[in-house]
């Protein structure tokens, strides 16, 4: 009961630090391809429009960073023979889904010039054309590189976790 609210704030922790990562990620992305925020989320151009692409960034990151912080809790949940790690030493493990996710992004990114659709290959072929329709394409493959990253390092993370606690419990045995 004691530790309760250690784990409301490692929660509260993941979701406000996914909720920056996804501002800042889309304040990036929403200068290089407003056309994807535009047709690919739906958000209307005008006065609020980044406004509205930083709430946006914030929501999606926010809810991306409470689900991996769920994750990690439910891997450092004690069982009997195998403690807990201390709160102190779980927060170190954030860096594994977010440099996963920063990388992968970033990868995927670049590597998608000659991935990225022509605009005879997609339905916004009316709407967006030329390097527009290209860089709408990179912004889609960036996103689609934060969010697999994140759920391989969250994997990777939870197994670091993991292999931690058995570590403790070898320590311990000593």
């Amino acid at each position: 009961m004691a530790t309760k609210w250690r784990e409301y704030a490692f929660l509260v922790g993941t979701a406000l630090l996914g909720g920056f990562v996804g501002m800042a990620n889309d304040a990036l992305t929403s200068h290089l391809s407003p056309d994807y925020f535009l047709y690919g989320k739906g958000i209307a151009a005008g006065p609020d429009f980044f406004k509205n692409v930083l709430f946006l960034g914030f929501q999606m990151g926010f809810g991306a960073g409470l689900i991996a912080g769920a994750f990690y809790l439910v891997a450092n949940n004690s069982k009997p023979g195998r403690p807990a790690l201390p709160y102190r030493q779980l927060v170190n493990f954030i860096v594994c889904p977010l440099a996963a996710a920063l990388l992968l992004a970033v990868a995927m990114g670049i590597s998608s010039a000659g991935l990225a659709k022509s605009e005879g290959d997609t339905q916004l072929a009316d709407a967006i054309t030329g390097p527009r329709a290209i860089w709408f394409w990179r912004v889609w493959y960036i996103h689609l590189g934060l969010y697999v990253g994140l759920a391989l390092g969250t994997l990777g993370g939870i197994y670091c976790i993991r292999h931690a606690r058995k570590l403790a419990v070898v320590e311990l045995a000593r």
